[in-house]
């Protein structure tokens, strides 16, 4: 699942973050998700009834604990069991509200994964990353896969000039740190985010260029295609085919099973049903990774050699060593 839940910054008179929270984790554990993208986790304290005094993304790595899921450091300084301890937000400002989590009971983190700033000359007046992070899953035999997190800047979408090109560089620096530092080995790639792109412009085209396929296009079933991933908390939320925003792309090697943009609707009113946890729809694939490798056989262990048996050697008349009964034409040769 990729989400934009919407910094807790934001909409807070109409849409406080503390009502939303827990509909964001419902919607995640709800739906069973095994990898969990989100993007705008922001390290702000600031939002009403925070009495903990925490960051939200860690507001929502305790919703979700409650629920089996653990959080991705990607790079942090602490360890996994440090998250919510003093070491654990330290450097989270790096990520720029990208947060990676993981259910517990399908999959195990391999390695504090890390956080890579993809800014580039076409846009220097806004940092953004990537993070990523190896998963193996708890299957036998289990499979190993990368997941990468990320979230484009957001300034003129429809355009089709410099800040489209400011995107499509920050694409070419994740895939340039996918080749050369993150993935040289080759795993298999989920990829999730909102990348303020449609599927017309660049940044999606050099994905799918290099080996990415949009889960939302493959021949696998699909619901609720013709919605906007990016409601805006309109209500009914808008359904234009191909505004579509944010995106779950895969290697090659990955199959895929099904698409769904998630949307709980009122089927009387066709209005959004219940607490509405983002201005963001969050998009969900069931994929199939590639079957695990069987081991190499390990060559045989060579026989243990049966002995030779001792065959007598024939005896010659210089060696025979004779008897008193042996017969006497003989005796001559014995000695």
């Amino acid at each position: 699942m990729s989400f934009n839940i919407l910094t807790a910054l934001l909409h807070q008179d109409e849409h406080p973050w503390d009502e939303r929270r827990g509909t964001v984790a419902k919607t995640v554990a709800s739906h069973s998700v095994d990898v969990l993208g989100v993007q705008e986790a922001s390290i702000t304290r600031d939002w009403d009834d925070n009495d903990d005094d925490i960051p939200q993304w860690e507001s929502l790595r305790r919703a979700l604990a409650k629920k089996g899921y653990g959080h991705a450091l990607t790079g942090s300084d602490g360890k996994y069991e440090d998250c919510g301890k003093k070491h654990c937000s330290d450097d989270e400002a790096e990520q720029f509200g990208l947060h990676i989590f993981y259910k517990k009971a399908t999959v195990e983190p391999i390695g504090t994964g890390g956080t890579v700033n993809v800014d580039n000359d076409w846009c220097e007046w806004d940092d953004r990353a990537m993070v990523w992070q190896v998963f193996r899953t708890r299957t036998t035999p289990s499979t190993t896969f990368l997941m990468v997190n990320t979230h484009l800047d957001f300034e003129g979408i429809n355009e089709r000039g410099d800040f489209e090109l400011c995107r499509n560089g920050q694409v070419k620096n994740i895939l340039k740190a996918l080749l050369t530092s993150i993935n040289p080995q080759g795993l298999p790639v989920v990829f999730m985010g909102d990348l303020n792109s449609y599927a017309y412009q660049k940044p999606v085209k050099t994905l799918v260029k290099n080996g990415f396929s949009d889960t939302a296009k493959v021949d696998a079933p699909g619901k609720n295609t013709t919605f906007n991933s990016f409601h805006g908390f309109k209500n009914p939320p808008p359904r234009i085919p191909g505004k579509r925003i944010d995106y779950i792309m895969v290697t090659k090697d990955i199959g895929v099973k099904s698409w769904e943009l998630v949307v709980k609707l009122d089927p009387r009113t066709g209005k959004l049903k219940g607490k509405v946890p983002s201005d963001h729809h969050p998009l969900l694939a069931v994929l199939m990774l590639p079957f695990p490798k069987a081991p190499e056989p390990k060559p045989a262990a060579p026989l243990p050699a049966k002995p030779t048996p001792t065959v007598p050697a024939t005896p010659t008349p210089d060696s025979w060593l004779c008897g008193a009964d042996f017969p006497d034409p003989l005796r001559q040769f014995c000695f």
